[in-house]
């Protein structure tokens, strides 16, 4: 009895074993499958991200490598300075340089203009007339305004009480009219400088440049009641500049002779027509070397807007004549001229008035 009892005991315990074993090594199985399936995805993972990071790769602008690489630099720049103190200095050394030498480009600057300046006034202060030179007259003459330079140029006229002579533009304003009407109130001659001053339309051909200078006359006319017979042609009577060269200036020439107008040039100038003035050194310069050449001077200036450098040297300039003995007079159609081309009109006498009128003809052709 007892081995038998035993014998069921040791049988049902190998059916335990049998049956519990298969469990355990299924659950083996199950968790090495999860573990193989993680890791798999972990992979998968890894691999995801590597393609999505070389797919942005991809897709980065040369710019944006640019940045990443400037930034990467700037970081090991941080780096090293950390690393090494001393590059600190050197970095504030090199700033402290690049500053220096702007500041010394600036006061070389500084230097030369005034090197500039100190030249012609030492030039321009040497000047006088020539002992064979007979002072006389100058004539101011101002071209291109009127404009704000116009009006500060009437006050430093008035202060000093002589008179000039404006060759005007169109400028129909208010503030035009204004010093239109101020320059003949007190006593300064206007002349005629075209409407436009356009070279390509003036110079197309003699009626363009008649149906401007038609355009200006009326202007001032309207505004003073004056109908200016002086003109002076932009670029001066010997001009080239036009497409059809000299041969058009010179029928324009003889147009307004035979018109009634005349045309005058000038003998001596400020040299400030360019965009860029010269300094004000350099303008009194110029005009005391070209004015003190001759007894009588016809003076180019300009009074058109930007052109602070002349107004400032004007006082100067009219002090150093006057001491020279020289005095100051308008221009008109029987005063001083100078022309550089000079022209003989075809004139056609049909009818005279007396034998003083046909010799006074006959004298301006042979003159």
């Amino acid at each position: 009895m007892i081995g038998g009892f035993i014998m069921k005991k040791i049988i049902i315990i190998l059916c335990l074993l049998l049956f519990i074993n298969p469990i355990y090594l299924y659950a083996d199985d199950s968790t090495d499958t999860l573990k193989e399936t993680e890791d798999t995805k972990k992979i998968d993972t890894k691999n995801n991200k590597k393609s999505d990071n070389n797919t942005k790769d991809n897709n980065k602008t040369p710019e944006d490598t640019k940045d990443k690489d400037d930034n990467l630099k700037e970081n090991q720049t941080e780096k090293d300075i950390k690393k090494d103190p001393n590059k600190i200095n050197e970095e504030k050394t090199k700033d402290e340089l690049k500053e220096n030498e702007s500041k010394e480009n600036e006061k070389t600057k500084e230097e030369l203009l005034k090197e500039k300046k100190e030249h012609f006034k030492k030039e321009y202060e040497k000047i006088k007339p020539k002992s064979y030179i007979n002072p006389d007259t100058i004539y101011l003459t101002f071209d291109d305004g009127p404009s704000w330079i116009t009006e500060k140029i009437l006050d430093i006229l008035k202060e000093e009480n002589i008179k000039a002579t404006f060759f005007v533009c169109g400028n129909n304003t208010k503030y035009g009219e204004k010093i239109l009407k101020r320059m003949i109130k007190e006593g300064h001659k206007i002349g005629n400088h075209t409407y436009s001053h356009d070279y390509n339309k003036i110079y197309k051909d003699v009626g363009s440049f008649f149906k401007d200078l038609y355009k200006n006359e009326k202007s001032i006319y309207e505004i003073t009641g004056l109908k200016p017979k002086i003109v002076r042609l932009p670029g001066g009577s010997n001009n080239s500049s036009p497409h059809k060269g000299k041969d058009l200036i010179t029928e324009i020439n003889k147009k307004l002779l035979q018109r009634g107008y005349t045309y005058i040039d000038w003998n001596a100038t400020a040299a400030d027509s360019a965009p860029t003035s010269p300094i004000k050194e350099q303008i009194i310069f110029n005009v005391l070397k070209w004015s003190t050449k001759y007894n009588n001077s016809i003076v180019l200036m300009h009074d058109s807007g930007g052109k602070e450098n002349s107004l400032k040297a004007l006082p100067t300039i009219i002090k150093k004549l006057k001491s020279f003995g020289y005095s100051f007079d308008v221009l008109s159609e029987d005063s001083f001229k100078v022309t550089f081309n000079t022209v003989k009109p075809d004139i056609k006498i049909t009818s005279f008035k007396s034998k003083d009128l046909l010799k006074k003809q006959i004298f301006d052709l042979l003159n």
